[in-house]
């Protein structure tokens, strides 16, 4: 197969068109993956504070500060799973197209 400009051509608009549908793939992960940690992390968090305050002001509600451990913990094991750094290594690999 002969190796004309034309076809050179063709070819790097065919990468450069790779490459976008690449980067729109990176970046619908990096949103995928930031719902997922906002379920995961805040939203447990946000329970976990609201209970243990419950549980604080009435004493007698004594099952809401387990429940606010449970769900801390829940919160803390996602944190520590680095989702972070999934959702801001995808939005960097979406930036890097051509």
């Amino acid at each position: 197969m002969p190796c004309t400009l034309e076809g050179l051509i063709n070819e790097c608009r065919r990468l450069e068109e790779d490459s976008l549908y690449t980067a729109q793939a990176h970046y619908q992960l990096a949103q995928q993956y930031e719902r997922r940690m906002n379920r995961l992390i805040v939203v447990p968090a946000a329970v976990a504070a609201i209970l243990a305050l419950v549980a604080t002001v009435f004493p007698t509600y004594s099952v809401l500060g387990y429940l606010a451990t449970i769900s801390g913990t829940i919160a803390a094991t996602a944190a520590s799973l680095g989702m972070e750094k999934a959702v801001s290594s995808h939005k960097q690999a979406a930036n890097l197209r051509i």
